[in-house]
């Protein structure tokens, strides 16, 4: 669990640790039952960004709710930061934007060596509008109230149209979640098994989506295994 550096503090000030020799596949800071710490994350491999949060600590704090599936204390998910699938021998850069005045330690750990990042984004959808998603990991939307509904693709053809408390269920059926079904207020709809082809989000008044998917490639072997 090596220390790679300390959070510097002020509301909006960026931490930059970078000549990394190789990116971790997780991060966390201070310890695991921490309180979110971050309104950004970005994980830059030779200079390439993978992991791209910006602007947001509540998805910041759902995506390292997701990435920890550990739960401590009652009801609540620690906080850890998922960045890859093990360790990724490249030059890396972090970049840490902090949401207030705290100066946790940052440390970061892998448990293999043949990981591959995620691709880690954010998507706006407008008032009224939707947005479809496929080959996805994972997806997170910030603001449940304002959506609508969500078609539900599956790989075998089953079709359904789910109300977000709908997905709340679903999810927290299968993976670690808090009380309502959802990360850090955040709903959650989870891939990582392959199960779904697409998924199309309506949205009555404007979200942000943070999409987590892996490379192509490692993605389709995956799902052909």
């Amino acid at each position: 669990m090596p220390q790679i550096g300390t959070l510097v503090t002020g509301a909006g000030v960026e931490t930059t640790i970078a000549g990394q020799a190789s990116a971790a596949s997780l991060l966390y800071l201070g310890d695991i039952d921490t309180v979110n710490p971050l309104s950004g994350i970005t994980l830059e491999i030779d200079g390439v960004p993978f992991v791209n949060i910006r602007g947001s600590a509540t998805l910041c704090n759902a995506f390292a709710k997701w990435g920890s599936r550990a739960i401590e204390g009652t009801n609540i998910l620690g906080v850890c930061y998922k960045l890859g699938t093990g360790k990724i021998n490249k030059n890396s850069t972090y970049r840490l934007i902090n949401n207030g005045a705290t100066t946790p330690v940052v440390r970061v750990l892998s448990d293999n060596q043949d990981g591959v990042p995620y691709i880690v984004a954010q998507k706006g959808i407008n008032a009224q509008s939707f947005e479809d998603f496929s080959r996805f990991s994972a997806l997170i939307i910030d603001i449940p109230a304002n959506v609508n509904n969500i078609e539900m693709n599956f790989r075998d053809g089953h079709r359904e149209t789910w109300s977000v408390t709908d997905a709340d269920t679903y999810y927290a059926l299968n993976f670690e979640a808090e009380a309502d079904g959802r990360l850090g207020g955040c709903t959650v709809i989870d891939n990582t098994a392959g199960t779904l082809d697409s998924v199309r989000i309506n949205a009555t008044t404007a979200i942000s989506v943070l999409t987590i998917k892996l490379p192509d490639a490692a993605f389709q072997e995956l799902k052909n295994a």
